[in-house]
């Protein structure tokens, strides 16, 4: 079994949620042989849903062309990993925010 730094440091470098559900699989497999301490699976899904969210935000910003910065609190907020849902749920969540900001500037012209 791995060290958890070592699986740590992988799931770091990981490009693909492809690879990031095998790590994870790597990590149940060593919970349920007890090579892992509690500290250890929260330190890794720490790093895990970080990473997540980090590839997630690339393939949506690259569909969309919207800037990762844009996008990166969005999809912090989605719990799926189906991409075409996420895309919809991103769609909707930037015209909701333009829409808020169009008001917000109605608004303000009178002021």
């Amino acid at each position: 079994m791995k060290n958890i730094k070592n699986l740590i440091a992988e799931v770091q470098e990981i490009e693909t949620l492809e690879e990031l559900e095998s790590s994870a699989d790597l990590l149940e497999y060593g919970i349920e042989k007890g090579c892992y301490s509690k500290l250890d699976v929260k330190n890794f899904y720490i790093t895990y849903h970080k990473k997540r969210v980090e590839i997630l935000t690339k393939e949506v910003s690259s569909k969309l062309n919207v800037s990762v910065f844009k996008l990166f609190p969005i999809i912090q907020r989605f719990k799926g990993s189906d991409i075409k849902e996420l895309t919809e749920f991103v769609k909707a969540e930037l015209k909701r925010i333009y829409e808020a900001n169009k008001q917000y500037k109605e608004i303000n012209k009178f002021a």
